[in-house]
């Protein structure tokens, strides 16, 4: 299970900067068992980029609608082919769907 705000990436998208930035991941979920990290600020205050979704079962996710869009055809405890990029770096794995809020926690 991901978590992801719109607005974050809403301003992402706005600088041409394509995907789904990663803000949480929930315990015990698939990503977590992957160990996907996700965004944070350090100490130091400097962000520190988490993965960000760039495709679902093979289709392209450039914004929050599209990742909804191909969730909308699976229910929680179904399987996504997931593609993330972190520190240009491609990562491709299968993910468990979990119940989740609509807002953006998990899914």
């Amino acid at each position: 299970g991901i978590r992801w705000d719109w607005r974050v990436n809403a301003a992402m998208n706005r600088r041409g900067l394509p995907g789904v930035m990663v803000l949480d991941v929930a315990p015990g979920s698939d990503a977590a068992e992957v160990g996907l990290e996700p965004a944070r600020i350090s100490a130091a205050g400097q962000v520190r980029w988490g993965p960000v979704v760039t495709a679902m079962d093979g289709l392209p996710v450039t914004t929050v609608e599209e990742m909804l869009a191909v969730l909308d055809d699976h229910l929680p405890g179904d399987t996504v082919e997931v593609t993330f990029e972190k520190r240009n770096e491609k990562i491709v794995r299968e993910l468990r769907l979990i119940p989740g809020d609509p807002a953006g926690i998990e899914r």
